[in-house]
């Protein structure tokens, strides 16, 4: 949430995260200040109303059937490494995997 620059870059796929000197910033225009997050979310509302209003939206928003499926996805990650295996999308009991986990 600073006023530091969103988007890093590296040359190397698997690059070292700390003491690497190949990281570069992603120059952002209008740069980063303290009011970027207050306008990300001023343009995602725009496009909302915009969607509502069945005018084309500035921005893509992810709609209810791709939230699912996104959101899905990332709890794989989660049951696969809960059960040391692969697990199938979409999950096999459609349940968040936390709701079952004993650590």
């Amino acid at each position: 949430m600073g006023r530091g620059p969103d988007i890093y870059w590296h040359p190397r796929a698997n690059p070292e995260l700390i003491d690497d000197d190949g990281w570069e910033v992603v120059p952002a225009e209008p740069p980063p200040d303290r009011y970027k997050w207050l306008r990300a979310h001023k343009r995602m509302a725009r496009s909302m109303m915009d969607m509502l209003e069945g005018k084309e939206p500035e921005w893509d928003l992810v709609q209810l059937p791709n939230a699912r499926l996104y959101l899905e996805m990332a709890m794989l990650a989660h049951a696969s490494h809960m059960q040391g295996a692969r697990v199938g999308l979409p999950l096999p009991d459609g349940k968040n995997p936390f709701d079952h986990w004993t650590a």
